[in-house]
């Protein structure tokens, strides 16, 4: 595995490793059909190509990547380039929301909620991993989800912003919250409604309606 001039070409391979030793952030790769029969221990650990800003993003074992050797060829220092596609099994490796094939995540039905963003098979920004997925879709939607709950913050390609959590909420401020609705404030309730003002609290309107239920 020393320098060779065949290892002056990007090559497709494996991770296999992810987690350094000394938490370097490198990952072990293993090069399809050049190093099948080289024990884990002994393949060389490759640096990631990150982009600007250092931001990274998690590979996990069997990820299919790129790997080139930018130190004059040296094997013992290969590079991740980036993720690779893949289709061996009939199936590209990216997220079924993007490839439009497979199974698709649903957003939660909530009455009244805006609709979700319109996906579009390839077109689509889509990052599936760790347990979120992000969309923006190529209508100008933009989604975050909490794959497990199913709690969305999002915006439809419409415009229309929402939050749809599946479980409590919490909000706080340090200085004053300001609320502007120009079409008017619903506020729906399945229990109690609690306030708690150490101040004055002042309502103001034309008119007043309260009705017992």
């Amino acid at each position: 595995m020393g320098n060779s001039p065949n290892f002056s070409y990007p090559m497709r391979g494996t991770v296999v490793t992810t987690v350094h030793p000394e938490g370097l952030m490198m990952a072990r790769v293993r090069i399809s059909g050049l190093w099948d029969n080289i024990s884990e221990d002994n393949l060389p650990w490759a640096e990631r190509n990150l982009p600007d800003g250092g931001a990274f993003s998690p590979l996990i074992v069997g990820d299919v990547v790129w790997v080139d050797f930018p130190y004059m060829g040296n094997s013992r220092r290969p590079r991740i380039v980036g993720f690779a596609q893949d289709a061996s099994s009939g199936t590209a490796n990216v997220a079924a929301e993007a490839s439009g094939k497979g199974t698709a995540y649903e957003q939660k039905d909530v009455d009244g909620a805006p609709a979700a963003p319109v996906l579009s098979a390839t077109k689509d920004y889509v990052y599936k991993r760790n347990g979120m997925m992000e969309v923006r879709s190529a209508g100008g939607g933009w989604a975050i989800t909490h794959l497990s709950s199913g709690s969305t913050l999002g915006q439809n390609d419409a415009g229309e912003q929402y939050l749809l959590a599946q479980g409590p909420i919490f909000i706080n401020s340090t200085g004053k919250v300001t609320i502007k609705a120009a079409a008017g404030l619903e506020i729906n309730v399945v229990g109690d409604l609690d306030f708690t003002v150490s101040g004055t609290a002042s309502f103001t309107a034309s008119q007043f309606n309260f009705t017992k239920g």
